[in-house]
């Protein structure tokens, strides 16, 4: 142990008003307190440190009572750093710093602080591209600043600051604290356009759609842009605009006028009227009329869906756990058929939206009966894991017109694998290709 750590120790003793070894004190509480005091120079001269703040920390009492306690914090905080309890050594030390004391223990105990707040915590200084940014750090402390500021005492970790203009614009930034590191970053805003113009023309700002007017405010980044307006008779008009940081800018468009409609043709003039024919001959007498036939009945066509089309569906359905248990999900699926003489040969895609997300391909053999069909083939769950099934179904497409029919349906899957029968209703569009 150096003749420094021994000293701050005896400083104690000696501010009690004993020495390792004095003779009898004055009372009983006063010779316990001497004892812890030698008690915990012996523990700290050993090594011990946890046994010596244990002894310091029950002569403080006395010391408190002598008026005198700066030695005795000087001590503990001593033997927290010397454990290794940063945090708590920081604070006995700034405790002990409170109380009048020798400066030179003052002043090592102000390098010791310094020490233990460079493994303790880092700085963050932030910096904004606008002027008037109020930041946000609910993280920090303080948790809200004008920027910029430094926050000096930053626990290591990741944080978020959040800086907010006064014309309304956000921009944030993510940085990671190390401790005894300063560390600068700067959060940069993005500038607000308003676009003022005819309502319902739609708006690009540089090539992308944004919508049609009127819009709210859109968050663009630092610079110049694009901005086109275009009416529904496809009239156009095209401005630059500069967008500054944490900036609201408001751009009003204008559309030129329609052309005007050109005047009406002038009709051309009437035509003489016809001279008038002489008068015809009578016509010959008419023939009894025949008995009519009997008129062929025709049939109205009925709509119908070509051999090849498209089936979306959604539905629910129930799976069922060796007959004692089931879970209930969505399905949503996408398929494909194609005609194969008289039956069709299809494909489908469905999702079960349960937890976990399954997913699950079907090829299938249909065979259409009029507007309703049957349905076998094999189901292949892909996701989350592999499962393969045998699946049975049936249903009816009702044209809706040539192009379109009403697809109901009823399929059941057994999973043999699995030890698991599924059953599900869906009904969706059909859509003719």
């Amino acid at each position: 142990m150096s003749p420094s750590r021994i000293a701050s120790i005896l400083a104690l003793a000696l501010a009690l008003g004993w020495a390792p070894g004095a003779a009898v004190a004055q009372d009983a509480d006063l010779e316990r307190a001497r004892l812890y005091v030698e008690l915990a120079i012996r523990h700290f001269e050993a090594g011990d440190y946890d046994e010596a703040l244990t002894a310091f920390r029950k002569a403080e009492p006395q010391a408190e009572a002598l008026g005198d306690p700066a030695g005795l914090r000087y001590n503990i905080a001593r033997c927290l750093e010397e454990m290794g309890r940063d945090a708590e050594a920081h604070a006995a030390f700034q405790a002990y710093l409170e109380l009048p004391d020798r400066p030179e223990l003052r002043e090592a105990a102000k390098e010791k602080m310094a020490a233990l707040g460079r493994r303790l915590w880092g700085q963050l200084a932030v910096q904004c591209d606008a002027a008037g940014v109020r930041l946000s750090a609910p993280a920090l402390t303080p948790t809200e600043a004008d920027c910029p500021h430094r926050w000096l005492k930053v626990p290591p970790g990741d944080y978020e600051i959040e800086g907010a203009s006064p014309d309304g614009a956000v921009g944030r930034a993510r940085v990671t604290v190390e401790a005894g590191v300063a560390l600068s970053a700067t959060v940069n805003l993005p500038g607000l356009l308003t676009v003022a113009g005819p309502d319902g023309a739609t708006l690009t700002v540089d090539e992308a759609p944004q919508g049609a007017l009127p819009l709210p405010p859109l968050e663009l980044s630092v610079g110049a842009h694009t901005v086109t307006l275009t009416a529904a008779d496809g009239r156009t008009t095209t401005e630059t605009v500069a967008v500054k940081a944490g900036k609201a800018t408001t751009l009003t468009m204008a559309l030129e006028p329609p052309p005007a409609e050109p005047p009406p043709a002038e009709p051309p003039p009437a035509e003489p009227p016809p001279a008038e024919p002489p008068p015809a001959e009578p016509p010959p007498a008419e023939p009894p009329p025949a008995e009519p036939a009997a008129a062929a009945r025709v049939e109205p066509a009925q709509p119908r869906l070509d051999r090849g089309h498209v089936d979306l569906t959604v539905g629910s359905g129930a799976a069922f756990y060796d007959g004692e248990s089931y879970r209930q999900h969505v399905n949503l699926g996408f398929g494909l058929a194609f005609g194969l003489g008289p039956i069709e040969l299809g494909i489908e895609t469905q999702v079960l939206v349960e937890s976990p997300l399954a997913v699950a391909m079907r090829p299938e053999l249909r065979l259409p009966l009029g507007v309703a069909f049957l349905r076998a083939g094999a189901n292949l769950m892909v996701v989350p894991s592999t499962v393969f099934g045998a699946l049975l179904g049936a249903g009816v497409q009702v044209p809706l017109s040539s192009r379109l029919a009403l697809h109901l349906g009823v399929d059941g899957t057994l999973w043999p694998t699995a030890s698991v029968s599924q059953i599900e209703g869906r009904t969706g569009l059909a859509v003719r290709f």
